[in-house]
């Protein structure tokens, strides 16, 4: 047994001449390490002091366990993931309502003078121009006319715009035409009529736009101030 247990061992030894024996005391230095064993100690000798700190006992059982510890602080923000892939497209809106229309190129303008009898279909004014694409041209204008006989209610005038030559013989029929209505009016009472018509334009080109008019029971149109504007697509 190790020496680091400090007891202290007595020998006898015996004296080989004349049957002589004598006491000596051995300590623990005088002891190699790991020499002696359980046969050279005493049975009961030992105390619970001599193996305190190098003798270990048999594992206990688990304790019970002990309460939950309060939440520990939250930690920093970690860095932001990759992005995901895109999702699938949603499926289309309705179409919104048609916006007005943006601002115009004016192509033309005309001027009507001279008072033009209108008792029949007359051409009163010329538009010619050449538009730069596909678009609208709106055809505006503002024609003042007399009447020369007294006129009762209904229809006593008819304005329009034309991209092609009418049948000389009316205004009829009535494509995109104003039409000017009176009611119980006397002769020679001057009317302002205004005149408007739209037109598609596919492609770009020239394009000739003509004015007609014609007055029931006959009239005069004195004067007019016609414009051609043209709207891209």
């Amino acid at each position: 047994m190790a020496r680091n247990i400090g007891t202290i061992v007595v020998v006898a030894i015996l004296v080989g001449a004349g049957g002589a024996t004598a006491a000596q005391v051995i300590t623990g230095a005088q002891i190699e390490n790991n020499s002696l064993t359980g046969k050279d100690v005493k049975n009961k000798s030992l105390t619970k002091q001599d193996f305190k700190g190098s003798v270990r006992g048999p594992k206990g059982d688990p304790g019970p366990q002990g309460a939950q510890g309060a939440p520990g602080a939250q930690g920093p923000r970690g860095d932001a993931g990759p992005q995901g892939p895109a999702g699938t497209p949603g499926p289309q809106g309705q179409t919104g309502a048609q916006g007005p229309p943006g601002p115009g190129t004016l192509l033309a303008h005309a001027t009507m003078a001279n008072g033009t009898g209108i008792a029949t279909c007359q051409e009163l004014a010329t538009l010619a121009l050449t538009v730069p694409g596909p678009g609208t041209v709106v055809v505006r204008g503002t024609l003042w006319i007399s009447l020369s006989s007294p006129q009762g209610p209904g229809v006593v005038f008819i304005g329009t715009v034309r991209d092609t030559p009418p049948d000389p013989s009316s205004c009829q029929p009535i494509i995109g035409a104003t039409v000017h209505e009176l009611a119980g009016q006397v002769s020679a009472v001057d009317q302002t009529v205004p005149i408007e018509r739209i037109f598609e334009v596919a492609a770009a080109g020239p394009r000739t736009y003509r004015i007609f008019g014609q007055a029931f029971n006959s009239g005069t149109a004195n004067s007019g101030q016609f414009t051609a504007t043209y709207y891209p697509d």
